[in-house]
């Protein structure tokens, strides 16, 4: 019975169709908006309950002795500082930054360091130990060979066990420097 109805009308019934869809979606739309705000109402208020009371227990907190004993901790804190700084700059020791920069900037992609340690054997000699995975047995001894040419230490000790293998080394590295006086 459809198709005996003229065009124009056909196309009428189209868009009033078209016009209802839109409307029915619009009006879900909305219903979720409203859904979704009545949801959320509880919560926002709570949180926002709670940011006002946590507000008003800091400001209450900042007026109490607490407060006032925190901070004379904190200058207690900078007072002792202040005099460790006076006594670590009196004292006379190995600055080991400029060597560990050595040590990483001869490492190279295929050489993972674990850890690294140092100690301070007399006061003339320090030990630096190194433990890691090199991915070649080539790549291990580079490093080795670009330590050595740094002339920073006097004795580096690679283990030929460490060589063993031709792939994912686990090696330990023993470095002995001496510290000029």
């Amino acid at each position: 019975m459809f198709n005996l109805l003229p065009e124009s009308l056909k196309d009428n019934i189209r868009s009033n169709y078209k016009i209802r869809r839109f409307i029915v979606v619009l009006v879900f739309i909305l219903f979720l908006q409203v859904t979704f705000i009545v949801f959320i109402l509880p919560s926002w208020l709570t949180s926002f309950y709670r940011e006002n009371d946590a507000i008003f227990r800091s400001e209450k907190m900042g007026q109490s002795e607490l407060a006032s004993s925190a901070s004379s901790t904190i200058n207690m804190v900078k007072s002792i500082n202040q005099k460790l700084n006076v006594i670590d700059s009196s004292l006379d020791y190995l600055k080991i930054t400029p060597i560990i920069n050595t040590i990483l900037s001869n490492k190279t992609k295929l050489i993972y360091i674990n850890s690294l340690a140092y100690t301070s054997n007399s006061s003339t000699t320090v030990t630096f130990s190194i433990n890691g995975i090199s991915g070649t047995r080539e790549s291990l001894v580079s490093f080795k060979k670009d330590l050595d040419k740094t002339a920073l230490f006097k004795n580096i000790d690679l283990p030929i066990s460490n060589l063993a293998k031709d792939k994912d080394i686990d090696f330990s590295m023993i470095m002995t420097m001496t510290i000029p006086k």
